[in-house]
């Protein structure tokens, strides 16, 4: 008896169908997406960084905090990619304990220190010097350890007021903790990076210090040892000075 030959043809079509969709999917599996770059960055740099982000098709994720917490969150094994500081002293810590890869290290922006106070509050010290003789409760600085913390106490000591208003600084862990006390009126006074107290419409700027007056305040960027994709992260720190520098500029870099 002669067997109808369609039911061998749709059972063919159905194989060479699921072959393709399994092909299909093997395909898939080769064009996926690699991970998103994870930039640790100190917090002045942050703002900058995500307008930066804003236009690229694949943002990285950033992570903020303090210059001194992020090196150290990178020397335990944190996931990053890229590292962006704001002290060269840090990184040289960095490097020398391996956590960098050599000859990605970039110098990408340069910022200063201000005095600030809030907006709507007159009255106090105007400038460093004042800090000693006119009336006001306390001064918001970054902590010891934290870039801003140690300059601003570099230049408090240059200016010989350091021992004057001892007691009444106030500690934040990073320099935006700082400027958000000044800005919601927790303290009379702070110093801060240029950059930060551009950013915040509540705070007002009495005084840029020399830079004479304290260590420069460099912002750099490195590809961290273990990167899970080294050729992007090298990519992104080496595009950073140019690719950026309209908008670190407006930031007030």
């Amino acid at each position: 008896q002669r067997r109808d030959p369609l039911p061998a043809v749709a059972y063919i079509a159905r194989v060479g169908l699921l072959c393709g969709l399994f092909c299909g999917f093997l395909a898939g599996c080769g064009r996926a997406e690699a991970p998103k770059l994870s930039v640790f960055a100190a917090a002045s740099v942050g703002d900058a960084l995500q307008r930066l982000a804003a236009g690229d098709p694949r943002p990285p994720i950033i992570t903020i905090g303090a210059t001194s917490r992020l090196v150290r969150q990178v020397r335990a094994g944190a996931p990053a990619d890229v590292l962006i500081t704001t002290d060269p002293s840090w990184m040289d810590q960095a490097v020398v304990a391996g956590d960098i890869v050599a000859g990605t290290r970039t110098t990408i922006a340069r910022n200063r220190l201000v005095l600030i106070a809030t907006v709507d509050r007159s009255g106090g010290p105007e400038t460093l010097a004042e800090l000693a003789s006119q009336p006001f409760s306390t001064l918001a600085l970054a902590g010891e350890e934290v870039p801003a913390g140690r300059f601003a106490d570099s230049a408090l000591s240059s200016h010989n007021v350091r021992a004057a208003v001892a007691s009444r600084i106030v500690r934040a862990n990073h320099v935006r903790g700082a400027l958000r006390w000044v800005a919601d009126g927790r303290a009379d006074r702070g110093i801060v990076y240029l950059t930060d107290a551009l950013s915040e419409p509540r705070v007002r700027i009495c005084e840029q210090i020399t830079s004479e007056r304290y260590p420069p305040v460099i912002v750099e960027a490195a590809v961290v040892r273990g990167a899970i994709d080294p050729g992007a992260a090298a990519r992104y720190v080496r595009g950073l000075p140019e690719n950026g520098r309209a908008v670190f500029a407006a930031a007030g870099f």
